[in-house]
């Protein structure tokens, strides 16, 4: 799959979902919403409804769910009752919203008969109309897998070129400024590496965005570089991780040497070793130590020798690298990280946490938790017992004004699971107001939208409903309504209407209200079987809650 492969219909439709997701994040309230000093993620979920098979020509499209967040809880904050939200990013709290909307339109149609996208079908089950799909839109590239890429994927409409020429212009002109001046210049100044982008990019891309400008200097300030960091460090030998232990006859995929990637030897963005390796050095590296000052002539003459006779300076070809991602991998996951400079730093295709520092978190990556929803359906367990067929997405829109791979996201959250849905990747260029850019912060807060009657819209912070007092936390009226026990509340409420007598002839009645959460979803059989179908042969390092959070049940 290749970026240039988008058609304009494909285009226009992405920046349809786009701009559909934007204009119901401008009318909701200020609350939740990031300061002028901060930055939030977004992501929804779009009905499309259409006359035929294809949706690009869609009659409408609606969002009915939306999520902002790049929070998720440590082990140590998980509750017990279920009325915590653990994982707060974007993605999954626009997923939760659209649980809800699946609830609230299965609900009317056993109360009414009438639902916008549902008909009824036997056993009390139902499926969605014809020519109704749904659509899942990010404003940034999913956390996790999906996030690691070489840097030349991005090309000239993407981030790569503007980062190659900071660390091509850090390399090869650093110690010639040094020189002309007779002074030391600290070129870790985030106003200069600023400047270095922005001139850059200036020049090669008018028409991108301002705030894409300055997140990609934000990104050059803090990523590290291949074998050294932007600040010019060289990074030590014994940094690089040797001690990583690989079961027999299982070996780290990394972007330099796996095919996942869709990456050919002598196509132009094939990357393969980092130009420099363990024991290397360039003329830079060896200016790059020279401590040049007023008094010191040595040094002065040693870096315009390298200067005068170190013409391959400017020869000297970019080192390749990847963009890198937070999200570590799972200590049941066989492909850890390598680690090793450049391309090589990350194995691909592995199972992964949420990036974060302090308490541990064990909430996945969204690329896996958007693998496991394309490979299952988006619905989950309890909602599959009241549907007759898994509700799949049929297409993935990604704004792309972020570093952003189409490869990477269709190994990330496609090619994993063989057998899986097979929904259309897609990229918008409508950028999101408050995107990440610059030295801005990522918001506390994160907000849930969805298209129902009865609070359509809340604002959660660190899982929990934001203002709320310890006396009402343990409360319907304190908790968030897409939290576990909540949704769980939904489920038995929606049931009792149209009970599904195969699955809870044994459980009906005051007699469901009791039973835990853990075993209502094991009740769920073709799920189960599905997910651990799934599970046995591409995600076995998947890990399972502690069976302790997953107890409680639908009584307060």
């Amino acid at each position: 799959m290749s970026i240039t492969q988008q058609s304009e219909n494909d285009t226009r439709f992405a920046d349809r979902v786009a701009n559909c997701c934007y204009a119901k994040y401008a009318s909701l309230p200020k609350t939740g919403k990031p300061s002028s000093r901060e930055w939030t993620p977004l992501a929804g979920v779009v009905k499309a409804q259409h006359q035929d098979e294809s949706f690009r020509d869609a009659l409408s499209v609606e969002v009915v769910a939306l999520g902002t967040g790049s929070k998720c809880l440590g082990r140590s904050k998980l509750s017990p009752r279920g009325d915590v939200v653990n994982d707060s990013h974007a993605e999954v709290m626009a997923r939760r919203g659209f649980l809800r909307y699946l609830y609230c339109e299965i609900h009317a149609m056993h109360s009414t008969g009438r639902s916008e996208i549902f008909e009824r079908v036997i056993q009390g089950r139902c499926r969605l109309k014809s020519f109704v799909t749904f659509h899942f839109f990010a404003s940034h590239t999913p956390c996790g897998d999906a996030s690691i890429f070489p840097k030349s994927d991005v090309g000239s409409e993407g981030f790569g070129d503007c980062l190659e020429v900071v660390r091509g212009r850090i390399e090869t002109n650093q110690h010639s400024e040094l020189v002309s001046t007779g002074t030391k210049t600290n070129m870790t100044n985030s106003s200069q590496l600023s400047d270095i982008v922005e001139d850059k990019s200036s020049n090669t891309r008018q028409t991108f965005e301002r705030d894409s400008k300055e997140t990609c200097a934000t990104i050059c300030k803090k990523r590290k570089l291949s074998h050294e960091t932007i600040e010019g460090k060289k990074c030590p030998d014994l940094s690089i991780n040797t001690s990583i232990k690989y079961e027999k006859g299982i070996l780290p995929q990394t972007v330099g040497n796996s095919d996942l990637t869709h990456l050919i030897p002598g196509s132009h963005n094939y990357l393969g070793e980092s130009n420099v390796t363990r024991g290397e050095r360039t003329n830079t590296d060896a200016c790059k130590n020279i401590n040049i000052s007023h008094n010191n002539s040595n040094d002065e003459d040693k870096c315009r020798k390298h200067s005068e006779t170190g013409a391959s300076l400017r020869k000297v070809k970019p080192r390749k690298d990847i963009f890198r991602t937070g999200a570590k991998c799972l200590p049941t996951e066989p492909r850890q990280d390598p680690k090793l400079p450049g391309v090589q730093y990350h194995t691909v295709a592995a199972l992964r946490t949420k990036p974060g520092r302090g308490d541990p978190t064990l909430s996945l990556s969204c690329s896996d938790k958007l693998a496991r929803w394309n490979a299952v359906g988006i619905q989950g367990a309890l909602l599959s017992l009241l549907l007759s067929v898994p509700v799949h997405l049929s297409s993935i829109v990604i704004a792309r004004v972020c570093p952003h791979s189409q490869e990477a996201l269709h190994r990330a959250v496609v090619g994993r699971v063989d057998g899986g849905s097979q929904p259309l990747l897609l990229h918008s260029q409508v950028p999101f107001v408050d995107a990440r850019q610059g030295d801005k912060q990522p918001c506390a807060a994160s907000i849930v939208w969805c298209d129902v009657s009865h609070r359509s819209v809340e604002v959660a912070v660190e899982g929990r409903k934001q203002g709320v007092t310890k006396k009402a936390a343990h409360t319907t009226a304190g908790r968030l309504l897409v939290c576990k026990k909540e949704l769980l509340r939904q489920f038995v409420s929606t049931v009792s209407l149209a009970p599904c007598t195969e699955h809870f002839a044994d459980a009906l009645g005051d007699k469901l209200v009791n039973c835990p959460y853990w075993e209502l979803k094991s009740r769920a059989q073709e799920y189960q079987l599905s997910w651990k179908r799934v599970r046995e042969v591409h995600m076995h390092a998947w890990a399972d809650k502690p069976p302790g959070l997953l107890q409680f049940t639908a009584l307060d």
